[in-house]
C-alpha cells in the first residue's frame, strides 16, 4: 500500500505543477496546502485506528483523492477535457498499479510482471510521443 501511495503521490505532484504554472498562484497554494494537511491527517488517523497497515492505506487513499481532484481543477482552469487518450492512459496505469498492489496475493507472478511491463511501455510511449526531436 505504501509503495502504491508513493507512486500516486508522485503522479499527483506532476499535476500539482500544472497548477503552479497558472497565472494565479492561489490555486496551487490552496491545493498544495490542503494536500499537505491531508497527507498528515488521513494516514495518521488510519494509523491510530488500524496500525501500520492503516497508515499505508491512508497514504493510498490520500494520494488517490488528490490524483482525482487536481486534474479536475486543472481541466476547469485550462479549459480541456479529461476524457482523452493521455489522461486515460495515466488513469489506467495508476489503476493497474493500485489493483496490483492490493491484490498481489491472488494474481500470479507472470500476470504481475505483465502488468508492470505493459504499464511501463505505456508510460514510455506516452513520454516519447510528446517529445518533438
Amino acid at each position: 500500500y505504501m509503495i502504491c501511495g508513493v507512486f500516486l503521490a508522485i503522479i499527483k505532484q506532476s499535476f500539482d505543477l500544472s497548477l503552479q504554472c497558472y497565472e494565479s498562484n492561489k490555486y496551487f497554494v490552496i491545493t498544495a496546502s490542503l494536500g499537505a494537511i491531508s497527507m498528515v491527517t488521513i494516514p495518521s488517523m488510519l494509523l491510530y485506528l488500524f496500525g501500520i497497515s492503516g497508515f499505508c492505506l491512508g497514504l493510498l487513499v490520500n494520494s488517490f483523492i488528490w490524483l482525482l481532484v487536481i486534474p479536475i481543477i486543472s481541466s476547469r482552469l485550462y479549459q480541456f477535457s479529461l476524457i482523452n487518450k493521455d489522461c486515460m492512459q495515466i488513469l489506467l496505469t495508476a489503476l493497474g498499479f493500485v489493483l496490483l498492489v492490493i491484490n498481489h496475493e491472488s494474481i500470479p507472478a507472470a500476470a504481475q510482471y505483465l502488468i508492470i511491463i505493459v504499464s511501463s511501455l505505456i508510460g514510455v510511449n506516452s513520454f516519447f510521443t510528446r517529445i518533438k526531436l
